[in-house]
């Protein structure tokens, strides 16, 4: 099966910029969590959400799993271009504590870089 989701990887200021497209659900959240789990072994990650159209329970749990995960390595995961909708479920789902949302990849190379 082809995965929902797909992703371009680039270098930003020495932090690793992943451009997220489609969807993350149950089908393609391994996918996700793979590839960004192998680039947190020596890498800060910023994830541009911009093109995902969905994110399901699923999706969330592993976006909260891949913080954690970078989190214990001293790693961070930022996500920028989050649809105002997917904030709102983060929040109501007392997640918010756990993922660290910032307005552009430029704020979040900067925050990085601190």
């Amino acid at each position: 099966m082809d995965s929902e989701i797909t992703f371009s990887v680039t270098d930003h200021d020495q932090v690793k910029v992943v451009k997220l497209s489609g969807n993350i659900s149950n089908v393609s959240k391994t996918d996700v969590e793979v590839m960004i789990t192998e680039l947190t072994q020596k890498n800060n990650v910023i994830l541009d959400m911009k093109k995902v159209n969905v994110i399901t329970s699923g999706g969330i749990a592993a976006l909260i799993n891949i913080s954690s995960e970078a989190r214990k390595r001293k790693k961070r995961v930022l996500i920028t271009g989050l649809r105002d909708h997917f904030k709102r479920m983060i929040e109501v789902m007392g997640l918010i504590q756990y993922v660290i949302i910032v307005e552009s990849i430029e704020d979040g190379v900067s925050m990085l870089q601190k």
